[in-house]
């Protein structure tokens, strides 16, 4: 039996859709707020086709979406203005098209065999008002290309200078991130650690691979509901001040909850790399509830993955 982790969170922001902050989040919660909406007409433009089946559609665009709640002012931590536009995940797939395969000269070989009738001359001005669309690509956008700067420009910008990493694990992401940051609790190597998982923009694209795979839900989504026809994605941003249970309360500060245990696991070989697998997921809960301290009859909520997915919500 291992001991209780004893992690007390004493910090907690977020942003999430239709929340601009963890008590409007919470509120939303209490009076059963239902928060997803339509996305932009700008991101459904071209591509969102209600009973389409092409693989470059998509057949909602219903979403979590976080709209104007996405905001960051770049001055106030120091950050050069002209280093945020190659941040956006818009322009990632700008620079892709620069980065692989000269994508631009593609498109205007097309035009110039569809309209023969171009000169040499109008295609160049074609090439160049393609390119001129396009971000600035420079040694400013560096950090935008590399998706471990999102943890390090923060540790930069507030001067911590413990491990700063970014963790991919799907869906869990952030819940395996706060294991990692516990265990350096644990472990004694750091005193407070910054934990938490930020999913800022959902291209189409995302929403087209669910489409071809029917994963999306046509209409209202119904978590552990025999009327769930499938999920939809959601956006936001929270993070979360940890530090040893002891250290919260010596310091006098204020706790909002503590963290006994984490149990964590993978599908292994599962019916599909998709498909959830029921033995392992009771393999985590069982991790996390040895040593914990807690009796099972004392729980008092649940959160669950529950995404709607009919295997899924079965297997949970």
């Amino acid at each position: 039996m291992s001991e209780p982790l004893d992690i007390a969170i004493v910090g907690m922001s977020g942003v999430y859709a239709g929340a601009r902050d963890v008590r409007a989040y919470w509120q939303n919660i209490l009076d059963k707020r239902y928060c997803v909406t339509e996305a932009p007409e700008a991101w459904s433009r071209g591509v969102l086709d209600a009973q389409g089946t092409a693989g470059n559609r998509v057949y909602t665009a219903q979403g979590g979406w976080l709209h104007d709640l996405a905001e960051f002012d770049p001055r106030e931590f120091g950050v050069m203005p002209n280093t945020v536009d190659g941040r956006e995940p818009d322009h990632f797939l700008a620079l892709n098209l620069i980065a692989h395969g000269n994508e631009i000269d593609q498109m205007v070989d097309i035009v110039a065999k569809v309209r023969p009738d171009f000169s040499a001359t109008e295609l160049d001005a074609l090439r160049e008002g393609l390119r001129a669309q396009l971000p600035p690509f420079n040694p400013e956008m560096l950090p935008g290309l590399i998706p471990n700067v999102t943890t390090g420009v923060i540790a930069n910008r507030l001067d911590l200078m413990g491990p700063n990493c970014i963790v991919d694990a799907a869906c869990a992401s952030s819940l395996v991130a706060l294991e990692q940051a516990c265990r350096e609790l644990q472990l004694g190597r750091c005193d407070l650690m910054l934990s938490g998982g930020v999913h800022a923009q959902t291209p189409p694209h995302s929403y087209m691979i669910f489409s071809q795979i029917n994963a999306l839900s046509r209409e209202r989504i119904r978590p552990f509901d025999a009327a769930g026809t499938g999920t939809l994605l959601g956006e936001g941003c929270g993070i979360v001040v940890l530090k040893r249970l002891d250290d919260a309360e010596r310091d006098g500060d204020r706790i909002y909850a503590v963290i006994k245990g984490i149990g964590v696991g993978s599908d292994g070989k599962a019916k599909g790399l998709f498909a959830p697998r029921m033995e392992v997921q009771v393999v985590a809960l069982r991790r996390a509830y040895e040593g914990s301290g807690i009796h099972l009859d004392s729980f008092g909520l649940i959160e669950a993955h529950a995404t709607g997915i009919p295997l899924g919500d079965r297997t949970e």
